[in-house]
């Protein structure tokens, strides 16, 4: 810690503050001990268990099953500050111009929304689909929309509905 906050330039606070945002954002995970991690701690220890040879239909078939259940358990059970992240994620995704960074952005969204279940199994599940999507496309995604402009005109839209979706209940609260 003190020789990468001297690498970097930054107080040993600010950098702790930093490596906290990216510890709860899925970017990174420290093991006592070991060292910090790239990714979020649960993915990689579930992605030893995870079959390697799932179709991308299967797992879209299963988060089209998912997602729905987990705006609905974030809708109960979200606390303000979760949907505040989940909002600003959504704010800064619809002005997101490359695909690639707005994809990468549209995942941290449905991310997000696991999060702010507040049910760390159900992060845990969301995490092992994501990583199963990540491995069969994120290569073809970039051999297709590598230098596009950005989404269909359109694509913000679920987004939109999924913040919504997360908001209702907590309106009473």
């Amino acid at each position: 810690e003190p020789q990468l906050s001297e690498e970097i330039g930054t107080s040993r606070g600010r950098l702790r503050t930093l490596l906290r945002r990216l510890e709860e954002d899925g970017a990174i995970w420290p093991h006592v001990g070991k060292g910090t991690f790239i990714g979020s701690r649960e993915t990689v220890e579930v992605r030893s268990l995870a079959a390697p040879s799932f179709s991308v239909g299967d797992v879209f078939a299963a988060r089209i099953l998912l997602e729905p259940l987990l705006a609905a358990e974030a809708a109960v059970h979200a606390t303000a500050e979760n949907l505040a992240v989940v909002r600003q994620c959504h704010e800064i995704l619809c002005k997101t111009e490359g695909y690639l960074q707005w994809k990468r952005l549209d995942d941290r969204l449905h991310r997000e929304v696991a999060k702010a279940t507040n049910k760390p199994l159900l992060l845990i599940l969301y995490d092992t689909l994501n990583t199963q999507i990540r491995q069969a496309l994120d290569t073809r995604l970039e051999q297709v929309f590598g230098h596009a402009h950005g989404p269909v005109p359109d694509a913000n839209a679920e987004p939109g509905r999924i913040v919504d979706a997360t908001s209702p209940f907590q309106a009473a609260a």
